[in-house]
């Protein structure tokens, strides 16, 4: 499969399964055999390379969002197959589940303040105001990656009016507001659970009356772990639909104000705090 070029759709199976039975150990051996790949023009090289010094920065989401595949024909096959995979249909699908969300709740709502924290390449919210241009919805979008908040800038530019950039650590950003809704995607499934509590904590404070805190998590039962961790250095914090609510509660927040949705594959967890 890597003489040819990465596997064709006919073997993507047999490929996984090759791939899922690879002993810790063997990795590295694994690695040299694809090594041609393991680089900035892969999805998957692109992931192990870190090109911004972290897993899933903005530009491997960008990528993902695209469906991006390699210019060069002689790597091309290995994108189309990663695309596939249940990870990055999951992060598509928390995008698509972000769109309708707020499309939603701006039907019924006038005026909504929204922070995001963790907000990457912002295309959701570019996505949003193309499909809803006239919506005065006020976005503020937190990130520590300054290339991430240039990025988005750029990208969103022509609703610059509408949205807040804002370059700094979660862990330490103040906010002086108080907000609707405050959405975290891709950002809570790498930290550790002492550091999970600690930012419901904090910006569970920051809801108005009756806001909502939607924080995003990569479930215990994502069948692409190996791949992920194999192909791209990639670890996270899986968890269960059980672990998400115990964190919740070890925050204080009374159970009947604490909910769990997912997206379509249930590879994307979604925990819901209602103030």
């Amino acid at each position: 499969m890597v003489a040819q070029g990465g596997p064709e759709p006919e073997q993507y199976d047999e490929f996984t399964e090759v791939v899922n039975n690879i002993e810790l150990y063997n990795y590295r051996r694994f690695r040299e055999i694809i090594v041609s790949t393991m680089n900035e023009n892969t999805m998957h090289g692109f992931g192990y390379i870190k090109p911004y010094g972290y897993s899933g920065d903005f530009m491997i989401i960008d990528r993902i969002y695209k469906k991006w595949v390699s210019p060069f024909e002689n790597l091309k096959k290995w994108d189309i197959f990663y695309h596939t995979l249940h990870a990055p249909k999951a992060v598509r699908n928390r995008k698509d589940f972000f769109l309708e969300f707020f499309s939603e709740k701006t039907r019924t709502s006038k005026g909504l303040n929204v922070l995001i924290l963790g907000s990457g390449p912002a295309i959701d919210v570019f996505e949003f105001f193309e499909k809803h241009p006239d919506n005065n919805i006020q976005f503020t979008l937190v990130d520590f990656d300054p290339n991430a908040i240039e990025y988005s800038k750029k990208k969103n530019k022509k609703y610059a009016s509408k949205i807040k950039f804002v370059n700094a650590n979660v862990f330490f950003y103040k906010y002086n507001e108080k907000f609707d809704f405050i959405w975290s995607a891709g950002l809570f499934d790498y930290f550790k659970e002492k550091h999970f509590v600690f930012m419901i904590n904090k910006y569970y404070n920051a809801l108005k009356p009756n806001g909502l805190f939607i924080i995003g998590n990569f479930s215990i039962d994502n069948p692409t772990t190996v791949f992920m961790e194999l192909f791209s250095d990639w670890y996270l914090n899986y968890r269960s639909v059980g672990d998400l609510k115990r964190l919740a509660g070890y925050a204080s927040i009374n159970e009947n104000k604490i909910f769990v949705n997912m997206e379509p594959l249930g590879v994307n967890l979604f925990l819901q705090l209602q103030k």
